[in-house]
């Protein structure tokens, strides 16, 4: 028998050559997709024996299955139990067989990109590895499910919902590593009830008056259908420069609107929600009021952002749009600011100068959303409007007047 280590830039020449030579085939294959090796499928239709695509996770694409709907000799498996895993590619012409075998899957990644391994078997019939592994494929066979329009519509719908959370774990993420400066070091670490004291201790923090704003703020997007329906002085509020006059004159709460970020100094801003409000709406439209707030649901709301300052002096900065955001969703967003980035910064990890709209979610809010006391259940209480405002409150631990 002839063994060969095969390694990823080999692996597709390989296959191909395999296809070419044998007359049958018999797979077991994790994950499948679209990719150049797969035009060459259904010409080959005859030679296929029996094929199995996993479909744990939903990584297999909905096309490649839609080629074989209704196919003898293409199946999938279930995916219950444990993860269907196997990448085995096994041939057969006469008495000869060839089989390759080790990671890659029948995919882009698999055949081309990945760091991927395998080993290349080929010997005759009578050699016991190859009826171990046409054993092993059989038993695969017997327990996978045939292909039909039902059981596609069901999958394709599956695969498109899951496709966020696959395109999150494809990406290498932001880690954080406090500096040796960083205040909270432990912070990502902290139970709810932990962090819920550390915002109740913190001398500067005027909780009572943050909580009061934010329940305040939640009453003002939701009193209208978008935020240049709202009067002027709420638009200003929310925005955060509304002045101790202007407040008691429109009969607003006595309530500090400067916390979370005092936007006094942003000219061309200030400009947009006095005189322009309506630039903002599609913005703040594209983010929900309420459920989860994803990464491209931020994407679209920095995108729309942007074009609000089109033709203006000023553009807008990660400060005024996450000042925005954490007015509409204090569960999910932070205002970082001048007054608050520098503790910030120190206890996640960054580089405060580097820190912009197109890596806030990195740098900032996707470390966050792992934290212990951000994927807590809501609890019961007193505590429960604290919690809906979780995220924003870290203000209060980083907030230097």
């Amino acid at each position: 028998m002839d063994v060969r280590f095969i390694t990823t830039a080999q692996a597709s020449p390989t296959l191909q050559q395999l296809m070419r030579d044998y007359t049958e085939w018999y797979w077991c294959v994790a994950w499948g997709s679209a990719n150049p090796l797969s035009k060459k499928l259904l010409p080959n239709s005859k030679r296929l024996r029996q094929i199995v695509f996993g479909t744990h996770f939903y990584q297999t694409e909905p096309a490649l299955l839609r080629l074989f709907v209704n196919h003898s000799a293409v199946r999938v498996a279930p995916s219950t139990g444990g993860t269907f895993h196997p990448k085995i590619y096994y041939f057969s012409r006469g008495s000869s067989r060839a089989a390759l075998v080790g990671s890659n899957n029948f995919t882009m990644g698999g055949m081309k990109t990945n760091r991927e391994a395998a080993v290349l078997l080929v010997g005759r019939d009578g050699d016991q590895i190859f009826r171990d592994i046409r054993t092993d494929i059989d038993g695969a066979w017997e327990r996978a499910n045939q292909i039909d329009d039902a059981f596609l519509a069901w999958y394709d719908r599956c695969h498109a919902a899951t496709r966020r959370a696959r395109n999150t774990l494809t990406r290498e993420p932001f880690r954080p590593k406090p500096t040796r400066r960083a205040k909270h070091p432990k912070l990502l670490d902290l139970p709810w009830a932990d962090y819920s004291r550390l915002l109740k201790g913190a001398k500067k923090g005027h909780l009572a008056e943050r909580r009061e704003l934010m329940r305040e703020a939640r009453y003002l997007f939701s009193s209208a259908a978008c935020f240049s329906d709202l009067t002027l002085n709420a638009r200003k509020a929310l925005a955060g420069f509304l002045g101790d006059s202007q407040r008691h004159r429109a009969g607003h709460s006595p309530l500090g609107w400067g916390w979370f970020g005092r936007m006094q100094g942003a000219g061309t801003f200030k400009e947009i929600v006095i005189h322009y409000p309506k630039r903002f709406d599609s913005a703040l439209q594209a983010i929900p009021t309420y459920g989860d707030v994803t990464e491209d649901d931020l994407r679209v709301f920095g995108r729309e952002f942007r074009n609000a300052f089109s033709g203006m002096s000023r553009s807008g900065s990660y400060a005024t749009a996450s000042r925005l955001l954490a007015m509409k969703r204090p569960d999910q967003f932070l205002c970082v600011n001048k007054e608050n980035i520098e503790g910030l910064a120190n206890d996640l990890g960054f580089a405060r100068t580097t820190l912009d709209m197109t890596n806030y979610w990195d740098r900032v809010i996707a470390p966050l959303r792992q934290a212990k006391w951000w994927t807590s259940e809501k609890p019961m209480g007193t505590d429960g409007d604290l919690w809906e405002s979780r995220m924003a409150m870290l203000d209060a631990l980083y907030y230097k007047p």
